[in-house]
């Protein structure tokens, strides 16, 4: 689990349990569970005390009992965990934001004479180091609940709605270096056209690989194992779908988390490679441009969120 980020390292630990999940959750369960009646007529429980007293009017299943507790207990283990990684990886992001805003404003202060290079190499040096820590966490947290990255909870509906596969669409930094940066050289612009067309082919591979994964959603076997779920009301046979479901999703899962990572692969290729072509002025020019949309877009989709609120 993600604490947050100290020192540009990542504090792990293991959470405490909080049994008030379970409790409530256990609840849920009661009307699932066969009734037990004592011998007095007035006394009727459904975790009673089990005793030789105890008479039953339908057979107890103890491994079903078994089951539902631990089905109960998995679910609250799952949300806390979800609950964990939101919670911890929203403060870490604020952090990075805030940490980004700084470097932005030297970025923009800094001379652009080339006397200053030296001082413009280590700012685009920390600024991609920056980049690099990010993705960092990103995978770990990604890697305890991958679907908090496609809808995180930590931006704004703004943000989330020019979102490509849980980040910035690698080709958008070609229009930053276009319109915000000095003139280019034509080796530059050359390179930087082939640079262009070679992340495009990245992208359609990962929205292809995306696809696939829309269409595997609708597969037979899920189709199948959607509508064996809602006909069967067999607790037995509940219990055998439910171990199917999860192996299910789960294989879908660590597809979503492979395609964000090759997702974020294409970003910081794109991020390097442009770096490479630029000199070191102009460095700081692009890396000032994409800061600066990302964190005006946040502060606008804070600012309408809070409007319509």
């Amino acid at each position: 689990m993600l604490e947050g980020l100290n020192n540009g390292g990542l504090q792990l630990f293991i959470p405490k349990f909080d049994f008030s999940v379970v409790s409530s959750l256990m609840k849920e369960t009661k009307n699932q569970l066969p009734e037990r009646r004592l011998n007095s007529p007035n006394k009727t429980s459904k975790f009673g005390v089990i005793d030789h007293k105890i008479s039953w009017d339908k057979k107890f299943n103890a491994n079903h009992d078994l089951a539902v507790v631990t089905q109960a207990t998995n679910r609250a283990t799952t949300k806390m965990e979800t609950q964990l990684v939101e919670k911890n990886f929203s403060k870490y992001f604020e952090n990075w934001m805030s940490q980004l805003e700084e470097l932005l404003k030297l970025l923009l202060i800094v001379p652009r004479e080339t006397s200053y290079v030296k001082d413009h190499e280590s700012l685009v040096n920390k600024m991609t180091t920056h980049h690099k820590d990010y993705y960092t966490a990103k995978w770990a947290a990604a890697h305890e609940d991958i679907l908090a990255f496609f809808s995180p909870m930590w931006m704004s509906p703004l943000e989330n709605a020019y979102l490509w596969v849980t980040g910035w669409k690698p080709s958008m930094a070609f229009r930053l270096v276009g319109t915000d940066l000095s003139e280019l050289s034509d080796e530059q612009l050359k390179n930087i056209d082939a640079l262009r067309v070679k992340i495009r082919g990245d992208e359609e591979k990962v929205e292809r690989e995306m696809e696939r994964q829309h269409v595997a959603m609708g597969d037979r076997k899920m189709v199948e194992l959607a509508r064996m779920k809602s006909n069967d009301n067999n607790n037995n046979n509940n219990n055998q779908l439910d171990g199917l479901v999860e192996v299910a999703l789960k294989g879908l899962m660590m597809s979503l988390e492979r395609i964000m990572k090759m997702a974020d692969c294409v970003r910081l290729k794109t991020l390097k490679n442009l770096l490479d072509i630029l000199s070191p002025t102009q460095s700081v020019d692009f890396l000032a441009a994409i800061s600066m949309l990302q964190t005006q877009t946040r502060k606008w989709g804070r600012k309408r969120e809070n409007l319509c609120n």
